[in-house]
């Protein structure tokens, strides 16, 4: 079924898509809290993931297609989640044009509760992927 979805978006869209294509699949599968989950190697836990990998490999797919035609893409992810070593994004990073750069949360404005009800700056990494050198540039912010 996902083969055939992703025939009919290829089909559809090869001529619709914008110059610019923003993407952000789910990432609750890849992160490290998940990697320890005791429901690791339960049915449900494989299949939840399972499907987070076809995501990601459709989202790699359709970025491909921006770069093949020369529109660009944006992909993040936190910086320590496994889908990063997926062979698709692995791939797609590899692509001549294509980059990825490690931002903190923090220097766009994201905060964390304290105890006392206050708040602070919550550095979050998360690494972000284009094909955009400008984009990557703007986005490439430490705390």
């Amino acid at each position: 079924m996902y083969i055939f979805i992703f025939f009919f978006f290829k089909q559809k869209t090869a001529y619709e898509l914008r110059l610019s294509l923003v993407g952000s699949p789910p990432c609750t599968m890849f992160s490290s809290m998940q990697n320890m989950n005791k429901k690791r190697g339960k049915a449900e836990w494989q299949e939840r993931r399972r499907a987070a990998e076809i995501l990601l490999t459709f989202a790699a797919a359709v970025y491909k297609l921006q770069v093949s035609s020369g529109r660009h893409f944006l992909h993040e992810h936190p910086a320590g989640a496994t889908s990063w070593s997926s062979p698709a994004i692995a791939k797609l990073l590899a692509t001549p044009g294509v980059g990825a750069v490690v931002a903190h949360q923090c220097a766009f404005g994201l905060l964390t509760s304290t105890p006392g009800g206050g708040h602070a700056p919550a550095r979050k990494p998360t690494r972000f992927m284009s094909s955009a050198p400008a984009v990557l540039e703007a986005l490439s912010r430490k705390c």
